[in-house]
């Protein structure tokens, strides 16, 4: 893929403004396995290099995976983001979806900020790789993944502790033309709280309202991977803020960042169809693998965990269903885990 006028423009001048030499010899070593001299000469002036670097991959058409590189190291730069979207990897909807997202008392976002915030918690989701199956996490503090208790139940003992290698696998992302960017696989090495799903979440009726049945599992990884860049000499991968949960309202509008049937990471959006005790019911698509995915509202803000779903209710209608972020944080916090 090559960037055309004027796109690639702007991705020159976010390179020179946001990056330094030596953060761009860090980046295309690390993540490409190329010395800088290869690409350009260190004593040009910095805009030349620049030149020279976009050049080096526009010449082989494969332009995407350098955004994507640089998006990675920059997500909050508002100008990556736009180029980014132009190859495939800005996953913020399509304008007639947005439409879903607005509601009386929730203003207006700016498209360009609202992308820069996406691809920030971007980094913060993982695919959860169990061996014999797969969910999908987030990093909710520097070392600690939230998903669902069902989707790693098979490596929990009896006494509660993690008893088989959990991998936790971040930037699994494509731009849906075949370039799927280099994945990082971390081990979780604990389980710090978990709660069981209840036995109505596995069939159509009312809702769970059992505040020990939340069914979610808080994961400590090998290391504390939330102040790590995601490329070298990168801003920090960071994690999402869980340090005041918003409320959850009837048709509120929701996103859902996951990793259905095992695959590279996806969106989709909905909305709340119901609301109970200790679990709530959307219209997000979700597939098996997208079990634990972070439910954010129209703002991007966490607001709980999908979990699980039927093809039918009561009134034959299809739903799924999450479990309240403030419901989890409290159990949480009641077992002495400091989130």
């Amino acid at each position: 893929m090559r960037l055309q006028h004027p796109i690639v423009g702007v991705f020159k001048r976010a390179i020179e403004e946001s990056f330094s030499q030596s953060d761009m010899q860090s980046l295309l070593l690390q993540r490409f396995g190329l010395p800088y001299q290869t690409v350009t000469n260190l004593f040009l002036p910095w805009k030349t290099q620049v030149i020279e670097v976009i050049d080096y991959f526009q010449q082989r058409s494969t332009t995407e995976q350098l955004v994507a590189a640089v998006r990675d190291a920059r997500p909050s730069v508002v100008e990556v983001g736009q180029v980014a979207a132009t190859v495939g990897f800005g996953v913020t909807p399509a304008q007639s979806d947005l439409e879903v997202l607005i509601r009386e008392g929730t203003p207006y976002q700016d498209v360009d900020v609202f992308r820069s915030k996406l691809a920030s918690l971007e980094a913060a989701i993982c695919q959860i790789d169990t061996g014999t199956g797969f969910g999908t996490g987030t990093l909710i503090a520097e070392d600690l993944v939230l998903t669902n208790h069902h989707v790693i139940a098979s490596k929990i003992s009896s006494e509660g502790k993690l008893i088989g290698p959990v991998i936790c696998r971040f930037d699994y992302k494509s731009n849906g033309s075949g370039y799927t960017t280099p994945a990082l696989d971390v081990m979780a090495n604990a389980l710090l709280a978990s709660s069981p799903h209840a036995p109505e979440d596995l069939v159509n009726g009312p809702m769970a309202s059992d505040s020990g049945a939340l069914d979610y599992a808080i994961l400590k990884l090998e290391r504390k991977l939330a102040k790590e860049p995601i490329v070298a000499d990168g801003d920090p991968r960071g994690r999402v803020d869980v340090s005041a949960p918003s409320a959850i309202a009837m048709n509120a509008g929701l996103l859902v960042l996951q990793h259905p049937g095992g695959k590279p990471m996806k969106i989709d959006l909905g909305s709340v169809l119901n609301l109970g005790a200790t679990r709530f019911r959307h219209s997000v698509n979700t597939e098996p693998g997208s079990s634990g995915a972070p439910v954010f509202d129209a703002a991007l803000c966490l607001v709980g965990i999908h979990h699980a779903g039927q093809s039918g209710g009561p009134a034959k209608v299809p739903y799924n269903e999450g479990i309240p972020l403030g419901a989890i944080l409290a159990d949480a916090r009641a077992n002495n885990v400091g989130v």
